[in-house]
């Protein structure tokens, strides 16, 4: 290749350091992407993970709790264990602490579970299609902490049920499904579990239901809970109080006596350790496998050497090691076989058969790496390395673009020194990146890669400079991106940052120059053929050489080579004399201070070579023009204004046939370009992006195919590989602007576009469309861009407004509308945001949203954006989705609406009290609050008789509802009555008239007309003045007097005694009268005598039982007066003696 021609063209995809400019410089002639990404970071502080089809496809992906950006994110399997980029479940899970995977909604895909520690919250998402996720649906913010989420059917109804741990307040709950996914409040398993850690769901007893297993930190503790069948739970069985700051335990038959035992990690004491089952639902004693677990953490179990038993894996934070102990087949194991010892802060370990070859692998999490991992199992416990999950750049330094599997569009390659990883990462043709294909890992710290054809068969190889061993090595593309081993050039570069290619010698092949820091700083490596090179040859050994570059500086058709050397501000070139001599340097400028990125490029377009340089500590960019022989006049500025520039690469981003600049600043990252105006003068910093963080390197290239150059960006501190897309095509919205902010020159609003929009379809725009009725984007045509939006209720006050969108993809976009109800001609006023962030979960789908009554009524704009991040304002950029701006007419509130009271009615009761409630309704619904006083009046019914409770105060009817209701308290009584009322009036009425001011409450007698009954206080009564009396009594009170006609009969006449009253009056609200019978006095011996009282004719009342009684008399004549009586008999006895005695002397 002639190298010459080479360069000159790839000057428009150079390598560049960055720069730093204000906000007010800004300008906005070429429309450039927001960030697109080929790589990212796994996540920040994976604290677990979970295996799990969540695609349905057959193979394993992985779940990740990422706890310190409360993020929820998934990984989806290839079925190879080739891990696409990282997808976002959820990012409001505040520092979540575990995963879980299971169909909680029964519509065959498994949904996802979280346990998040910061917001007590434990929470499902459901798995829309496989491929999106729903928003976040609580099941409990009550668990105070949660730590572990687990799912399993625990009261066998066919629906899976959760279980969560939650270590302040040392609980483990579970949580009814009570169908589709809706869940019950917790019910409590227990609360001792002090600092509860883990938890664990097995049929422990083999009853066939499921038991809970945990482990506590705070009390050492390792137990298990009866499952009844039903979801009732015994007392903690204990298994250990040993396990010093319990963590983890996993089950599993070790010994082979198909019984279940348990293994358990301990952070305390380091140990990781099972308990035999020794049947009744006995456990032995711990059993260690180990004591060196330092820091153990988490525990799995698993056969991962085929040979029939359960071995044991495990994680361990504090000595960063994932490790295995094989089971010897008797429940022993052997020592410990090291996975990983650099996991650093190892936090979880899990087994899964990941590339799905029938093996099982392992899967771990490390906290302050940031890493998710797995390790592929040869099935006879031979494990690989472990490799990253997902497409891992870790502190990514170089970024290229090239056309690496030779089918005709530039793919694009990375070196990450962390990892010690080169990869690509092969081009659909249009801007879609494939999976991360690892050329090596084995790099010790590559800082600079590029391709080119080193052994001439036509394809691009890769030439690479690691810093960390010194070396400047190159990978054979054997064909279609396919890479040999690493072949090394040299290991003489120290600390080698930078490599390009170039026909140095004029032999017809790419000769190599590094750029190295400390020794052999610039050198060059003779292409012997083949791709078999030189040892170094010395070019300089100018010590902290920053940049190198190759290109003909003087015109005489070999190539020269370019350095900058930050130390002594140098930007320098060397002669060629076309054999790869090389003579001393020639200095271009010595006055850089921190003289550090450079490109080689023709700036003023005079067809020569001039200089692009930044400085990093005096805030410059500057170029040097050529004089077409290699001498170079002072400096030309490109900007002044720039905080710390660390590299520049140029290209012609406008199409305009010159080369304009891009760089990045070292402490603000963003991304800004330079217009070259032509000539080499240049215009203001143009924003680029403002999200660069900690970007390294860039290189322009044209990465969809549309003619434009593209930016590509490697972030180090973000482990981001990302780039931007040049001549974007956006759509912005047609209100009017500036006020509302549709143009770009106004940070108008804007989406990149993508398969997310509203309606059919959406168009392009450069620029908005701002007009008089939000009608610039609209047209008759297949274009018509304004059709995914209707709005409905537009009325003043109405709290049931509604938007109905139509969108491309359901459970992806975020809606956010925003409506000038105050007519001052933006969307800043208070309540003008009217949807936020509302996650669209159908194609069709109506979102509610509330217009204050203050809404001026009339016509105003409304702006309707559709995103998948969401958090959309009324202005700016959106990465997807869809603007679309309304002009709409707000109908004026109607007339206010009435209110009134219903009478109501209740029985009163026998005891306590009764709630009487009065309906207070309204005839229609109002957008705000409607109040209004009311006071209870006295009628037959009397508060001051208690028969109520007197009330006075106030009543509402809440925005959006029609009715309230005012209770009265009603005092039960056993009084038979008449029905009694009362009024509850309404008063002062605020936003609302009153129709019917006042209502009847009716206490309705529930009491019986009362019965009445004769009783005798007393027994017998003598003929001396003796007395009774006679009561009428009653079953209940009547509200009216009662009145008794007594009716006397028996031997006794009226004579022999007197009768208070013939009639016994019962007063009102008492249940008894009386009367008084007293005996009269004679002298008559006749015996004791009776009078007979029975109920007569009874007014208000009916007879009861008994009706009658007898009241005797005493006849006291004989009694009384014994001496008389006795002489009485003797004179009667002489009488009839005498009689006698003369009749017999006859």
């Amino acid at each position: 290749m002639n190298k010459n021609t080479f360069s000159r063209v790839g000057l428009t995809s150079l390598v560049c350091l960055m720069l730093l400019i204000t906000n007010s410089v800004f300008g906005a002639e070429i429309d450039f992407s927001s960030k697109n990404l080929i790589t990212q970071q796994q996540a920040d502080a994976p604290r677990s993970t979970h295996a799990a089809d969540l695609d349905s496809d057959g193979d394993l992906d992985l779940l990740l709790a990422s706890e310190t950006d409360n993020a929820v994110y998934w990984y989806e399997n290839d079925g190879d264990g080739v891990f696409f980029p990282r997808r976002v479940i959820s990012a409001s899970a505040e520092k979540v602490r575990s995963v879980f995977a299971a169909d909680l909604d029964q519509d065959g895909r498994v949904d996802v579970l979280s346990a998040s520690q910061l917001d007590d919250k434990v929470a499902w998402h459901r798995n829309i299609d496989g491929q999106s996720f729903g928003p976040q649906q609580i099941i409990s913010l009550m668990a105070d902490g949660p730590s572990d989420v687990s799912a399993g059917d625990l009261d066998a109804d066919g629906d899976m049920d959760v279980v969560a741990s939650s270590s302040l307040d040392n609980t483990i709950r579970w949580f009814e499904n009570t169908g589709s996914g809706n869940f019950g409040a917790g019910q409590v398993i227990t609360t001792t579990a002090e600092v509860a850690a883990d938890v664990h769901l097995y049929d422990m007893d083999g009853d066939g239901d499921i038991d809970v297993l945990s482990a506590s930190n705070l009390d050492n503790k390792i137990a298990w809970y009866e499952n009844n069948g039903s979801g009732v739970f015994g007392e903690p069985r204990i298994i250990s109080t040993e396990a010093i700051q319990a963590l983890a335990v996993s089950v599993g038959d070790l010994d082979k006596d198909g019984d279940t035992d348990v293994v358990s990690a301990s952070f305390g004491d380091d140990k990781i350790v099972w308990y035999e089952n020794q049947g009744n639902e006995q456990f032995s004693a711990a059993v260690v496998i180990t004591n060196t677990a330092d820091g153990a953490v988490s525990v799995a179990i698993q056969d991962l050497n085929d040979d029939g038993n359960l071995d044991v894996v495990s994680a361990s934070a504090r000595d960063d090691t994932v490790a295995w102990y094989e089971n010897l087949g008797d429940g022993s194991f052997g020592g410990r076989q090291v996975l990983n010892d650099r996991a650093d802060n190892a936090s979880f370990v899990l087994t899964a058969d990941l590339d799905g070859d029938g093996a099982p692998d392992v899967v771990s999490t490390s906290i302050n790496d940031d890493k998710l991992v797995w390790y592929r199992s040869d099935g006879s416990g031979g494990f690989e390395p472990g490799t990253d999950v997902g497409p891992v750049t870790r502190r990514p330094s170089a970024v290229y673009s090239a056309d690496i599997d030779g089918d005709g569009d530039p793919d694009v390659v990375s070196a990450s020194t962390l990892d010690s990883k080169i990869a690509w990462y092969p081009n659909s043709g249009s801007g879609s990146f494939g999976i991360q294909e690892v050329i090596t890992t084995a790099a010790a710290g590559p800082a600079g890669v590029v391709a080119d054809d080193l052994d001439g068969d036509g394809d691009l190889d890769l030439l690479a400079a690691s810093n960390a061993d010194n070396t400047i090595s190159w990978f054979e593309n054997v064909g279609a991106g396919v890479f040999g081993n690493q072949r090394i050039i040299t290991t003489l570069a120290i600390r080698a940052f930078r490599v390009v290619s170039a026909d140095l010698d004029g032999d017809g092949d790419p000769d190599v120059v590094s750029a190295a820091y400390n020794q052999n700083t610039v050198a060059w490596y003779e292409n012997l053929g083949a791709g078999q090179f030189s040892d170094l040859q010395p070019i300089a050994d100018e010590f902290s050489v920053s940049s190198v570059q190759t290109e003909d500086a003087d015109g005489d058709g070999d190539i020269d080579v370019f350095a900058s050397v930050s130390q002594s501000d140098k930007v320098v070139w060397y002669q060629n004399d076309g054999d790869g001599n090389f003579g001393t340097e020639i200095i271009i400028s010595d006055v850089l201070d921190g003289a550090g990125s450079m490109s080689v490029l023709d700036v003023d377009g005079d067809t020569d070579i001039d200089v692009l340089a930044a400085s990093l500590l005096d805030d410059k960019i500057v170029w040097f023009e050529n004089d077409g022989s290699g001498s170079f006049g002072t400096e030309k500025s490109v900007t002044n204004v720039i905080n710390a520039p660390e590299r520049v690469v140029a290209g012609d981003l406008d199409g305009d046939g010159d080369f304009d600049v891009v760089a990045v600043s070292q402490f603000d990252d963003n991304i800004v370009w330079f217009e070259n105006l032509g000539g080499g003068v240049f215009g203001p910093g143009q924003l680029l992006s403002a999200a660069a963080n900690g970007v390294t390197s860039m290189f322009i290239q044209d990465l969809t195919g549309d003619g434009h150059l593209d930016v590509l960006s490697a972030s180090y501190t973000q482990d981001q590989i990302a780039w931007y897309r040049n001549g974007l095509e956006r759509d912005f919205g047609d209100a009017p602007d500036p006020s509302y902010r549709t143009l770009l020159s106004s940070d108008g609003a804007r989406h990149e576009i993508t398969d997310l929009f509203l309606g059919a379809s959406v168009d392009a725009e450069r620029d908005g469309q701002p007009n008089a009725t939000a009608t610039g984007d609209d047209s008759d045509s297949s274009d018509n861009d304004e059709q995914g939006v209707t709005f409905s209720g537009l009325i003043a006050g109405n709290q049931e407004a509604a938007i109905e969108v139509v969108v491309s993809q359901a459970g992806v976009g975020h809606l956010n509308a925003f409506i000038d109800f105050n007519g001052d001609g933006d969307f800043s006023g208070m309540d003008e945001h009217v949807v936020v962030d509302e996650l669209i979960d159908a194609t069709n789908e109506a979102v509610p949203f509330s217009i204050p009554v203050s809404a001026n009524s009339g016509r105003t704009f409304a702006r309707v954006r559709l995103s998948s991040l969401g958090g959309d304002l009324a202005y700016g950029q959106a990465e997807d989705g869809e603007v679309e701006d309304y002009s709409i007419e707000i109908a004026p509130p109607p007339d206010p609406p009435t209110l009134s009271i219903a009478d109501a009615v209740v029985a009163e009761g026998n005891a306590g009290r009764t709630s009487l409630v009065f309906s207070v309704s309204m005839s229609k619904a109002h957008p705000v609050d409607v109040s209004f006083d009311f006071t209870t009046i006295d009628q037959t019914a009397s508060s001051n008789k208690n028969d109520f409770e007197p009330s006075s105060g106030s009543g509402v009817i809440r925005a959006g509802m029609t009715a309230t209701s005012i209770t009265i308290l009603v005092n039960a009584d056993t009084t038979f009555e008449d029905d009694e009322t009362f009024q509850v009036m309404l008063s002062n009425a605020a936003e609302a008239t009153i129709a019917n001011a006042s209502a009847t409450g009716t206490i309705g007698n529930d009491d019986p007309m009362p019965s009445v009954s004769l009783q005798l206080q007393g027994g017998s009564i003598e003929e001396a003045g003796g007395s009774t009396t006679v009561k009428a009594v009653l079953t209940n009170p009547s509200y009216q007097d009662v009145s008794i006609d007594i009716e006397l009969s028996g031997s006794a006449s009226s004579s022999d005694y007197s009768i208070s009253s013939n009639k016994i009056i019962v007063p009102a609200d008492d249940t008894s009268g009386s009367i008084l019978i007293r005996a009269l006095d004679d002298t008559l011996i006749e015996g004791n005598e009776t009078i007979v009282v029975r109920l007569g004719p009874i007014s208000n009342g009916l007879a009861g039982a008994p009706q009658s009684l007898v009241v005797d008399i005493e006849d006291n004549d004989q009694r009384g007066r014994k001496g008389s009586g006795s002489l009485g008999l003797q004179l009667l006895f002489l009488m009839w003696a005498a009689g006698l005695y003369a009749r017999r002397r006859r």
